[in-house]
């Protein structure tokens, strides 16, 4: 057993690279698990409606960056077992079964994944920390669960063996003498037919996303998403190959394009870079969307300082009101009803119901109804377009609030607090919940930072601008988005090493067909520029392909939304963002191909050919 594990840990030295590869691929996946476990824990407490938006966008980019670390993981090992061909020739040659060999390799695997657990349950445990930290003036309290680090660790360690699986396997179908001269060569698939499959499940994808919006399946709507992630997938190989033929149709006299279809590395590249680009271009528009949001929320508030509690009880009495009226620099208060997630009978909660009169809302929001209403009857109610397109209601329908019925009066046009707000008459809300006390007062100041600060010295502690709150939004979004960010960095590094890989394998698997061509006239410099021309072609396909899946995801962005109560109706596309994704996809091709191009220039043609004759 102790020569096994030797065995097992020369290889892993040997490949450092591609061992550092494989085992930050695990570990991302696995600190992206414990932290996704960890979020969604406490999600269902949680009632800051812009801190829930933040946290869809967050389990969403999980799943992506998830599938684009499990794909590298899996690519990796196909990789290590094409870089030790030779040796499995060699071991079975002098005596060693199949099978014998095919376990040794996946008790390596295993080593992986014990050595990337450790990585994966401290990374979550500082990426988790970083949340808390971004969201300690939230009400999310996010805990360090020892189940979780131990589903973490289980799922390090059963991945790594599961990715590692089918190319051990598809190995033991060689014969010793195709192994030694490596002249094995993979069957190649039928295109069409995966190319279909892939179009089948996108779409089927695509359409569950909706379906299980509609119905609020959360988790649904996530496996959903994978599906469709996986058919996209299926789709980027054959788009590749075919593309690269119909490049080779039409630049037949180019020798560099005509042989770029025949070399797997390169579909490998573009999947790899399609990934990437499809996460990073969904992330940017996701927190486009939460910024453009946030900001027309709270534009909506016509006042300029609120005094609530942050459990929403109603504690403010009319003569409390009257002394916040009375403070330096408030020139209007008044006291609003509120109540957070009232039952609506067998329809989705109304989730931010105000008690007020017409006068009040006009004086201190900027919402608006449909039809101009001058009158509220008593027993009516006013609920957001938004509700009442979720719940299939109109005007002049009749919904069940608390224990009471009410008659929708009028439709607010605006989407204010995630689109599910309704107002009833004070004195409806007064015999619905029995309350005299106000939920907060609303205040207007021509000098919001010394009112706020005279309010607190008068005894009201939680007053605070609406410009604070705002920046306390806008400061939580940033912080998750940055760990998001830091996410994709690590993700896209992984990605990145793996089209470093992939490049110097498209390197070694035509290392001979090379040294050949310079052997009859070819020069370095056209050697390199052949190697510049396919990272390019490579990065601009995979980031086209990359472009179109992240159309994909962020089209489907606005139903995972909807599964939160936090309606979008359009998701905003920069033309700037399109373009960089492509150029940066072409620029990562480039770069990672400086290593071959290094390793081109340092070709000995005759020790080459000497190597492969013998």
């Amino acid at each position: 057993m102790s020569i096994v594990i030797k065995h097992i840990w020369r290889n892993i030295k040997e490949k450092k690279l591609m061992s550092a590869l494989i085992i930050l691929s695990l570990a991302i996946s696995g600190a992206l698990l414990f932290v996704a476990l960890s979020i969604a824990d406490v999600l269902d407490t949680v009632a800051d409606s812009e801190f829930q938006s933040v946290t869809t966008v967050f389990l969403l980019i999980f799943v992506v960056t998830s599938f684009m670390s499990v794909f590298v993981v899996f690519s990796s090992f196909k990789y290590v077992m094409a870089l030790r061909v030779k040796t499995l020739g060699t071991l079975r040659s002098i005596g060693a079964d199949k099978k014998r060999c095919g376990n040794l390799l996946l008790l390596e695997s295993v080593v992986y994944g014990l050595i990337s657990a450790v990585f994966a349950a401290a990374a979550g445990i500082v990426l988790l920390l970083i949340l808390g930290k971004a969201l300690s003036g939230g009400t999310a309290a996010l805990v360090i669960s020892p189940t979780y680090i131990l589903i973490t660790v289980l799922f390090c360690l059963l991945l790594s063996p599961i990715c590692a699986y089918l190319p051990v396997r598809a190995s033991e179908k060689y014969s010793v003498k195709e192994l030694i001269l490596q002249t094995h060569r993979i069957k190649e698939k039928k295109r069409l037919p995966v190319l279909l499959v892939g179009l089948a499940l996108t779409a089927i994808g695509v359409l569950l996303v909706l379906i299980n919006a509609l119905k609020y399946e959360e988790w649904a709507v996530y496996c959903s998403l994978f599906v469709s992630l996986a058919g996209f997938v299926l789709c980027v190989g054959p788009l590749v190959h075919y593309f690269m033929a119909l490049l080779g149709k039409v630049f037949s006299n180019n020798f560099t394009v005509r042989n770029m279809r025949e070399n797997r590395s390169h579909n490998t590249i573009a999947v790899l870079l399609a990934i990437a680009v499809a996460v990073v271009f969904m992330v940017n528009s996701a927190n486009a969307i939460l910024i453009g949001a946030t900001d027309k929320s709270f534009a909506l508030y016509n006042y300029d300082i609120h005094i609530s509690t942050k459990t929403n009880d109603a504690i403010y009495s009319a003569a409390e009101v009257a002394q916040v009226g009375g403070v330096s620099g408030i020139t209007a208060a008044d006291g609003i009803y509120y109540q957070s997630e009232a039952d609506a009978g067998g329809h989705i909660p109304v989730m931010n119901l105000y008690g007020m009169s017409l006068s009040k809302m006009n004086a201190y929001f900027n919402l608006t109804t449909e039809e101009e209403i001058t009158a509220q009857d008593a027993k009516t109610i006013l609920l957001s377009r938004d509700y009442l397109e979720r719940e299939k209601l109109a005007k002049g329908d009749t919904i069940t609030v608390g224990n009471a019925e009410f008659e929708i009066a009028g439709i607010i046009k605006e989407m204010f607090n995630s689109g599910n707000v309704g107002v009833l008459s004070e004195g409806d809300f007064e015999e619905l919940y029995g309350v005299s006390r106000y939920t907060l007062i609303a205040a207007k100041s021509d000098i919001p930072d010394a009112a706020r600060n005279a309010l607190r010295a008068e005894g009201f502690q939680t007053a605070a601008t609406v410009a604070d709150m705002l920046a306390r939004i806008k400061s939580i979004n940033a912080d998750l988005f940055t760990t998001v960010n830091y996410i994709i960095v690590l993700s896209t590094t992984a990605g990145v090493f793996g089209v470093l890989n992939n490049l110097l394998i498209a390197f070694a698997s035509r290392k001979r067909e090379r040294a050949l061509l310079r052997s009859i006239g070819m020069s370095k410099r056209q050697s390199a520029k052949t190697i510049l021309v396919e990272a390019l072609i490579t990065g601009l396909t995979g980031g086209s392909l990359g472009l179109v899946g992240g159309l994909l995801l962020t089209a489907v962005i606005p139903a995972v939304f909807l599964v939160f109560e936090f309606p979008v109706k359009s998701v905003p596309l920069s033309p700037a963002a399109i373009t960089l994704c492509i150029i940066c996809s072409a620029a990562i091709c480039l770069l990672a191909s400086l290593i071959s191009l290094i390793s081109n220039s340092k070709l000995n043609v005759i020790q080459t050919l000497r190597e492969e004759i013998l």
